[in-house]
């Protein structure tokens, strides 16, 4: 079904953005319109997927984990900060979650049962993953290795794993046939293009947003580029730090957390996790979750100096929240005997219940921002809005973004002449800079715009190229410019 959405959508659509994978942004754009009510209804849609993960990891997770292990994984998980979070915002985590966790559980029923049925089921939950985030690439060669390690005749493996990679490229096919002929690359993604790249932002270069067609990074380049020493070493950096965004990614939400208390607090989690991983007894359920960890592990490591983040990690903390809830489940059963006399069933039932309630009470607590209350919207925000819709069309070229945003447009550019020659190559007649906007290109600005906490922006000469035409401010405080090309630079 998602492939056919996404097929009819690509023949009518002129989707331009390769940043993000389609899935989500197609789910979105159900809920969206041209309102501020927009907002609320992604936040709840995302609530709901949150609220969804929670109860499967208690439906499903317990042909991994058991009844307790399952109960105790939902419980932790849902007072999570980085759950807490995702749910909480328009990101693709939570779906991405739901993807992962039924790729996990009929993956391990696939390798150890063998029936058909599991492994075209994993295939099309990798490819779901992979359609909503690029990352989930990594699920398949996990599940190879799997196959590899599990009992039974090696020809029905294969067959099964070929199933698998077969439903895959079924569920994908619309992304992968747009990229073959966009790209030439049918597994292209913008991830794949910042592995080549030393930074975000690279002196003398583009940005993780723009390159120019003949400077697009590659791994040949890098190779040519890069001695043996700096990849290690890189590598190796990576590898650490991995272990700092992996304890925050299992961190519970507590009182004033920061990065620093999120790794202490997530610590013990990670550990009783890991050691759970360790000690798991299936042996194709320990190879499936282990080569899901080391992919990741070593992919992360590479990928840190682009965009370090305890996101990235999150399928995983829903994997290793199901060992450390073993271990926590454990020790509840093992100190209330009362509780083992009631049936599987019923105690999931109350246990679900009071996770779920444990968890709202921990995110108000915590003052986690609420689904209903839309992003701020100031009176510069609306002056701009109404300005903007009064005075340039709909179909004119604009660099900027409001309210007060990141255009990664202007962020490609290291001089202000290079900057206007490529506005007049693109026909942009607009320019909206906001105080955000300054703040990250400094000294493409600075010699004419100034900003200060009391005033805002403030424009100190002309800007070349450019005349001055909208001021947008929050009292005394001016949030925008708003600038149109001059004439004679047309």
């Amino acid at each position: 079904m998602a492939s056919l959405l996404l097929v009819l959508s690509a023949a009518t659509i002129e989707h331009i953005e390769t940043n993000r994978q389609p899935l989500a942004p197609y789910l979105w754009s159900l809920f969206a319109d041209d309102s501020r009510a927009t907002a609320v209804r992604l936040r709840l849609f995302n609530l709901g997927l949150g609220c969804v993960l929670i109860v499967l990891v208690v439906v499903l997770g317990h042909r991994l984990w058991g009844w307790r292990g399952s109960l105790g994984a939902a419980a932790v998980l849902s007072v999570s900060c980085l759950m807490l979070d995702m749910s909480a915002a328009v990101m693709v985590e939570p779906l991405l979650g739901i993807w992962f966790l039924i790729f996990l559980v009929s993956a391990v029923a696939a390798t150890c049962s063998g029936r058909w049925w599991t492994w075209a089921v994993s295939g099309a939950a990798a490819g779901l993953g992979w359609l909503t985030k690029g990352s989930a690439l990594l699920w398949l060669p996990a599940l190879a290795v799997a196959a590899a390690y599990a009992g039974g005749k090696w020809q029905r493996r294969l067959g099964g794993l070929l199933l698998a990679f077969a439903m895959f490229v079924i569920v994908a096919m619309p992304l992968m046939a747009r990229n073959l002929r966009l790209y030439g690359n049918p597994l292209y993604s913008l991830p794949g293009v910042l592995m080549w790249m030393d930074a975000w932002e690279e002196p003398g270069g583009g940005t993780a947003y723009w390159y120019e067609p003949d400077q697009v990074p590659t791994l040949g380049k890098y190779l040519r580029t890069h001695s043996l020493s700096q990849m290690a070493k890189r590598e190796g950096a990576g590898l650490l730090w991995n272990l700092n965004w992996l304890a925050q990614t299992m961190a519970i939400r507590v009182p004033r957390i920061h990065d620093i208390r999120r790794t202490i607090v997530g610590a013990p989690l990670l550990l009783l996790g890991l050691i759970g991983l360790v000690g798991q007894r299936r042996r194709a359920v320990a190879a499936l979750t282990g080569s899901v960890l080391l992919l990741m592990w070593l992919s992360l490591a590479w990928y840190y100096v682009i965009g370090p983040s305890h996101r990235l990690w999150f399928v995983a903390s829903v994997m290793l929240f199901g060992y450390a809830g073993c271990f926590i489940a454990g020790l509840v059963w093992a100190t209330g005997g009362a509780l083992g006399r009631v049936s599987n069933f019923r105690n999931s039932v109350i246990a679900l219940v009071v996770v779920l309630a444990i968890g709202q009470a921990y995110a108000w607590r915590a003052k986690v921002p609420s689904p209903f209350v839309p992003p701020a919207y100031s009176e510069a925000d609306k002056a701009i809005d109404d300005w903007t819709a009064a005075n340039i069309a709909a179909d004119e070229p604009v660099w900027g973004k409001w309210p007060a945003s990141v255009d990664t447009t202007i962020l490609t550019y290291h001089t202000l002449a290079e900057f206007n020659e490529r506005a007049r190559h693109y026909g942009v007649r607009w320019l909206v800079i906001s105080d955000i906007q300054y703040g990250r290109r400094l000294w493409l600005f600075e010699e004419y715009i100034s900003l200060t906490s009391d005033r805002g922006l403030q424009l100190r000469k002309p800007l070349p190229g450019w005349e001055l035409v909208f001021k947008a401010a929050d009292g005394a405080y001016v949030r925008y410019l708003v600038f149109a090309r001059t004439p004679h630079d047309t």
